[in-house]
């Protein structure tokens, strides 16, 4: 696995450019705190599946609290031990009600 750092202000095609070339199956990204591609959770999803697209598998790790419970969320629904998850069940088909009353 090939381990590569990036800068706070790479965006995602800044690393894209960084890990396309690299001829290794497993690459390991080390964002930092601030990054960002924390910005959105959709930077993430992005650069996991353009990797991904290409062949290879992708870790992304940080000491980034904010980035750690993004990238939980995004992982297998998985979410941090500071946030449990809740599965969210509606009482009751707001549809359904707004036909009832017209």
């Amino acid at each position: 696995m090939t381990k590569i750092d990036i800068e706070i202000h790479n965006n995602v095609i800044e690393v894209y450019n960084k890990i396309k070339d690299i001829d290794d199956s497993g690459i390991e990204i080390d964002i930092p705190e601030g990054s960002v591609l924390f910005d959105n959770t959709l930077n993430i999803k992005l650069l996991k599946r353009i990797v991904q697209r290409d062949g290879k598998s992708i870790v992304l790790t940080t000491k980034d609290e904010k980035g750690r419970l993004l990238m939980d969320i995004i992982d297998d629904n998985v979410t941090s031990e500071n946030l449990p998850y809740i599965k969210f069940e509606p009482k009751q088909n707001i549809f359904a009600k707004f036909k009832q009353s017209h």
